[in-house]
């Protein structure tokens, strides 16, 4: 019940812009998202997001800048290794462009919370 009330909490706090993203040490972490690039063409396949580097058993959060402006975000635990292979449906592609991706880490302290920016890449998509 608290791990659901805080990805509220965490939901809310970005949909009002209320958290505050800080960097992580350059190079600490990795991403990588497959495939990459994707077409439009044909049936939309799931994003598989990849890397190690990751706090060992900490929530991931990965935000999806769509070209149009929208942010979609999804995440999953890293493992005792500071690895994590997140899946996600490709349902946000839905136009041709360069998808900026994010990793975050969540910090909540009280009742702030806090994204700290972990690494960072680009999913291609085609037409």
């Amino acid at each position: 019940m608290r791990k659901l009330a805080t990805a509220l909490l965490l939901a809310v706090a970005v949909g009002l812009g209320l958290t505050t993203p800080t960097a992580a040490a350059p190079g600490s972490a990795t991403l990588t998202v497959s495939p990459n690039p994707v077409s439009l063409a044909g049936e939309p396949q799931p994003e598989t997001f990849t890397g190690c580097g990751y706090p060992p058993d900490g929530g991931v959060e990965i935000h999806v800048f769509r070209p149009d402006g929208w942010i979609f975000f999804f995440g999953g635990p890293a493992d005792n290794s500071g690895c994590v292979d997140i899946v996600s449906s490709a349902a946000w592609v839905t136009m041709a462009g360069d998808y900026p991706v994010v990793a975050y880490r969540v910090v909540q302290t009280g009742q702030t919370v806090k994204l700290r920016k972990l690494a960072e890449t680009v999913l291609t998509v085609t037409d």
